[in-house]
């Protein structure tokens, strides 16, 4: 038979386990962030132009310079199309040189 100090340590016992649960669960569905997989975030922050561009390295800057332009990041924009323009062949840099006064233009508000 039981006696009463072991009913007492069984629901005890049973009541601390419901409540660290229920904490457990709280705290598991109440985060309202998304989880983004570790791998996938490091090797979207270690990547450079030169990881996708193979040969065509300045034809990717100008169109990631366009994806910036788009997003309103002018900075990088700006650092993509300067690289282009000191670097690039003469259809690019022409190119570059077009969506640098965009940029500005967009800039200025015009």
């Amino acid at each position: 038979m039981l006696t009463l100090k072991s009913v007492t340590f069984i629901t005890l016992l049973c009541v601390s386990i419901i409540f660290l649960a229920a904490v457990f669960w709280k705290r598991r569905f109440s985060n309202k962030q998304v989880w983004v997989n570790p791998v996938v975030q490091k090797v979207s922050l270690s990547a450079s132009v030169e990881d996708f561009s193979g040969d065509n390295r300045y034809d990717t800057e100008l169109d990631l310079a366009q994806a910036y332009l788009e997003l309103h990041q002018h900075e990088k924009a700006k650092h993509l199309l300067k690289s282009v323009i000191d670097h690039g062949a003469p259809h690019q840099i022409l190119e570059a040189r077009k969506m640098f006064t965009l940029l500005l233009k967009q800039e200025r508000g015009v």
